[in-house]
């Protein structure tokens, strides 16, 4: 093997590991994406059950 089939081959390389960081750059983004929305929908649940709670304690309705 000539040193320009080295290089040649060490590009190839360099080439293929570009690719599959950006794969996985991807991949990460999108698990960060969802679990963003995860959490975000966390929270709304969140608020919303503390504004219907104190909605509900007002009423004071037996049994709620």
């Amino acid at each position: 093997m000539n040193i320009q089939q080295m290089m040649k081959q060490a590009q190839q390389m360099q080439d293929k590991l570009q690719k599959q960081m950006a794969e996985l750059k991807v991949e990460m983004l999108q698990d960060l994406i969802l679990a963003a929305i995860n959490d975000a929908q966390r929270k709304v649940d969140e608020a919303m059950q503390q504004q219907m709670g104190g909605m509900m304690g007002g009423l004071k309705i037996p049994g709620l």
